[in-house]
This record gives C-alpha cells, structure tokens and sequence, in this order.
C-alpha cells in the first residue's frame, strides 16, 4: 500500500471511529471535538492525495500533446477543466492542486534519473499533514517569485521556516507571516515594489443606485494613519457600547476583573499554575460581568465595516468643525519600527503597528519625522519601563514595550490597536504589580476567551537578558490550555514568535 493511500485510509477510519452515533446533535462536547479533528485531518490528505494525482494528471495533459492530451481524450479543454469538473473544485482550486502536485513531484529530466523536488519541504508537510494544500501554495508563489540572484540555500532555509510557521495557524494569519517573509528574503526589492504601489495609488469616488461608493488602493505608508485612526475609532465604539452598563464599564476600563489567567511562579518549563474561572470575589462574579458586558455591546449592531465606514465619516465631520477640541481618537499614533543598526547602515525593514506590510528603510527616513508618527528604534539597550503597584492601568510607555514582545494579541494576533495590556497576575485578587513582566496584550475577544474556559500564561526569559527579561523580543509567551481541551496541557506558543516569520 502506497503513503498516500495509507494516510487516507488511517483517515477515514479515525472519521469512522470517531462517529460514533448517527446523529452528530447527539455528540458529546469530546465526541463533536474528535470528529472534527479526525474530519480536518482526512480532508487534508485527500488533498493531498489530489494534489499528487493532479501534477501526473498535468503531465499527461501539457500543451502541445495534441490528441494524445489526457484531457482532450476525456472532452475537457485543459487539465484544470477535467480536475474541477470531476471533483466539483472551483477553477482556482484546480489550479492550487495542479501547481501545488507539480512543485512538489520529483521532475523530469533528459536521463533516467528525475530530478528532486522544486520545494521538498513543502512536499513533505503536505505529505504528513503538518501543511494544507492552499498554504503549500502561497508559499510556493512567493519563493517562485525571489529574484534569482538570492541564494538557493537561503530560499531553502526560508522555504523550511515558512512551513513550520504556516503550519497549524488559521489562513488569516499567513498574509502577515508571507509578506515579512517577502521583505526579509528581498528588502531591495521591497522599495521598489513600494514605489509602484505609491504610483498606483488612487480613491474613486462615484454615485450609483443612491448610494455613494468607495474604492481605492495605497501604500502602507500613505494608508498608515487612517488605518491608524480608523481602528482606534473603531475600537473606541465597541467600546462605548460595552460602558452602556456599569459592570461592563468596570470590565472595559481596567481590561483585568475576570481574567483567570495566571503565571509561573517558579519558571519551570512546562509547569503553569492553573486557576479558577471564579471572579476575584469567588463568586463567579467575573463570569456574569464578561456576559454583561458581551450583552451590551449586542446593543449596537452595527458590523465591522459599517463602524469603520461611521468612523471615517466621524474624521470629515471632525475637520469641517475646527472649533471642536476633543481627541476623537483617544490619542491614537501611528508607531514605527525600525532596528537601530538597519535605520543607520540603511539596510533590512521596518514595520508600522496594525499593518502587515514591512515598509522599506528609505521609507522609514522618509516618514519618520512627519505627523503623528512616533519612531521606535529598537536595540540591546531599549529602556524598560516598571511601575510596580503605583497605578492600575498600564501606561503608553509599557505598551510600546509589550508590543515588541506581543507584537498584538498575543493568542491570536490581532493587530496592536486591538488589544489592551492586561495583567497576567490580577491586580486585586493576587496583588499583582502593573509591571512589564506581568503584563500581556489580548484583545477582548481572547481575554474573555482565556478567562471563561481557564487558559493559563507563562513567559519564557529571553535567552542572555539581563534586565527584564521577560519583556524584549526573544521572550516567548506560552498559553496553556485547561484539562478538557487538552488533557495534555501542552502548551502552545504564541506573541510575535508565533505570529511573525522573523521573530
């Protein structure tokens, strides 16, 4: 029996063996869990079993093969034809099959002997299940598309990186993850591919069907401050809504009452203190908070889109009133980036906080003096801010300092503007001090996660720190789940080592 047949058997008996009653409603919560997982795992080896399939069934069917085209024999135009019309893949699907079978098949050669693989490691993940087929794919186009002067073995160091940072994470966090990769892999050519999207740049605006409508496109350094601003409004309105009651205002200004997460006293590896889902009372008070304040926020059912559309118009109307003094924003500051040594010798990337796009050097030097852009200049000497138990809320200044380490969300990865610093240690139940080691950036949604089903937080010292070593970017925070979602408790990485290709 070959490999890939033996993986889709071993499949599909995990998906029988897991199925256990007919009826998936009548699933326990460890049953529904289990035949998902089992259901993920077979339909991540069926495609790879199609994508194999798909590059010999491409062979068969190149152009210029006449009637002896595969394809053609069956009365399909093109091998994509046949794939999607066979298995009710869409046309962009049969094409990731085809591209992702072909780069990851032994190729052809004048001899006997076929050459190795374009990307092996890639062929490999998807073989054992570690990489999907789209992600396979993504990361297959942009190692294709490096210039050719870049060194094979760094392409192959990057293409074994990518796929061990892909692999396990969710598709709306691989765009951030390829794009750094870009820029690191190509920072020459990052300037380049800027200065084209600046000249491209452009916002239509046109009247059809009552409606006014939008459409444009910019560089991330011109597009920086409104998505700045426009998050923050955003942010602030979610926000406001949850204030609408008291116990939810509580919850919203200090980011801490209900947290159930908790740290490692005594920096064993592996070994997280676990905590109760109580509020700091006992009483479970934090639970209802956390419903109280989901509630309120159901007031305003405005989506994402129509919040940010609200807010842009809130920007127009703020400026045709000069007279108006108050911050619609609350403050909010495009942050910059940039590596000490990069900025002076004028080499690597930066990056601006809320994007994913790394922006260039000349950029940087471009912006970094202008508006309401504040330049971070990171080094080995970065001063670190304490604050011990002189105030509840964390400052700006620790923020900043957290976002290195955090890079966001610090479980999902959720840009900056999203999140609040919370304490890891609560502030009233456990006396914990609003220091840089016992702070951590979550948005709302993974705070409340984290609380509600008992997650505990551990934070691994950056190797050879001297000062803080909990907080600079070589400190990697673990988020370890409860019992019954991993009985293991294994715990899983997250923050800017998990989230980023460079760190």
């Amino acid at each position: 029996m070959n490999t890939p047949m033996a993986g889709l058997v071993a499949a599909a008996a995990a998906v029988q063996g897991a199925w256990r009653v007919s009826d998936p409603g009548e699933f326990t919560d460890e049953q529904l869990l289990a035949t998902n997982t089992a259901l993920g795992v077979l339909r991540r080896r069926t495609e790879a079993a199609q994508a194999q399939i798909a590059a010999q069934l491409a062979a068969r069917s190149r152009p210029g093969s006449g009637p002896e085209s595969l394809a053609r024999k069956t009365g399909h135009t093109s091998v994509v034809d046949l794939i999607s019309t066979t298995t009710g893949a869409t046309t962009g699907e049969a094409m990731r099959l085809v591209k992702v079978g072909q780069a990851t098949a032994p190729r052809p050669t004048f001899g006997d002997t076929p050459a190795p693989p374009a990307h092996p490691a890639v062929g490999v993940a998807v073989a054992a299940d570690r990489l999907p087929v789209a992600a396979a794919e993504q990361i297959i186009r942009l190692l294709d598309r490096l210039p050719a002067s870049i060194p094979a073995d760094r392409k192959t160091q990057a293409e074994e990186r990518l796929v061990a940072k892909l692999s396990g994470l969710p598709s709306d966090r691989w765009h951030r993850i390829l794009v750094e990769a870009h820029a690191a892999l190509d920072p020459e050519g990052l300037a380049r591919r800027e200065a084209e999207v600046h000249a491209r740049r452009y916002l239509r605006i046109w009247e059809k069907d009552q409606a006014v409508h939008f459409e444009g496109a910019a560089d991330a350094a011109t597009a920086a401050p409104l998505v700045t601003v426009l998050d923050a409004l955003v942010t602030t309105s979610f926000r406001t809504s949850t204030d609408t009651s008291g116990s939810a205002a509580d919850t919203a200004d200090t980011g801490n009452v209900g947290s159930s997460v908790d740290a490692d006293h005594d920096g064993d590896p592996g070994d997280g203190t676990r905590t109760d889902s109580t509020g700091a009372d006992g009483t479970g008070a934090a639970g209802d908070t956390a419903d109280a304040a989901v509630a309120a926020a159901m007031l305003d059912e405005r989506t994402v889109a129509q919040r940010r559309l609200d807010a842009l118009m809130i920007l127009c109307r703020h400026y045709l009133d000069c007279a108006h003094t108050g911050e619609p924003t609350g403050g909010a500051t495009v942050i910059v980036r940039v590596n000490m040594d990069d900025l002076q010798e004028g080499t690597g990337t930066g990056t601006i906080d809320g994007l994913d796009q790394p922006i260039s050097i000349d950029t940087i030097r471009r912006i970094g003096g202008t508006g309401p852009v504040i330049p971070m200049y990171l080094g080995p000497n970065k001063e670190v801010l304490d604050l011990g138990r002189s105030q509840r809320l964390f400052t700006p200044a620790q923020k900043l300092v957290l976002y290195e380490r955090d890079g966001g969300c610090a479980f999902c990865g959720a840009p900056p503007g999203h999140t609040r610093a919370h304490h890891i240690y609560w502030w009233a139940r456990d006396k914990g001090r609003t220091d840089l080691a016992n702070g951590i950036l979550l948005c709302e949604t993974c705070h409340h996660r984290i609380h509600d089903n008992g997650w505990d937080i551990r934070i691994d010292p950056a190797p050879g720190a001297r000062r803080n070593a909990t907080t600079g970017p070589g400190a990697h925070v673990w988020f370890i789940p409860p019992a019954r979602i991993d009985p293991t408790r294994t715990p899983r990485l997250g923050g800017r080592a998990r989230h980023e290709y460079a760190a």
